[in-house]
């Protein structure tokens, strides 16, 4: 998707800035999040005492976003924790088994996301929280024992 790299750098900026603070932090979840991947963004949390509060302050992660409410600083934090994580050192044993034979993504297709990583701006950041999330058809799915 042509967006893939931006859903991806918004989905860390949400995760860095505001929703641990918001959720792991105050609202005492064991841990929550957004993920962009499989064509579905996801914003999650488990464990969580607060879950009417959370499902609330994901609302409000995405106008912050829409509001410019994060920092040049935060955007290159995200992209350096995506880097990270797709430049792992791959074994010998697995090279090439993961990606270009079951996904099939060829290292021309990672190098293009690189590019496309390194190209996300905070205009961007924007442009796909207001495109993908703002006043799309969702779904909120709790699980777990309910409490009073």
């Amino acid at each position: 998707h042509d967006d893939f790299a931006k859903l991806e750098v918004l989905a860390t900026v949400l995760q860095n800035v505001y929703l641990h603070k918001e959720i792991r932090e105050k609202g005492g979840a064991y841990g929550s999040g957004a993920v962009n991947g499989s064509g579905i963004f996801t914003f999650y949390s488990y464990r969580d005492p607060k879950v009417e509060n959370t499902v609330k302050t994901f609302s409000r992660s995405v106008e912050r976003i829409i509001n410019g409410q994060f920092t040049e600083e935060n955007l290159v934090e995200a992209k350096m924790m995506i880097f990270s994580a797709i430049d792992v050192p791959i074994p010998p044993s697995q090279k090439g088994v993961v990606d270009e034979f079951l996904q099939e993504i060829t290292s021309e297709m990672k190098m293009k996301h690189r590019l496309d990583l390194m190209k996300v701006n905070r205009d961007d950041i924007i442009q796909v929280a207001q495109s993908f999330l703002l006043q799309k058809p969702n779904t909120t799915t709790v699980l777990g024992k309910q409490t009073n």
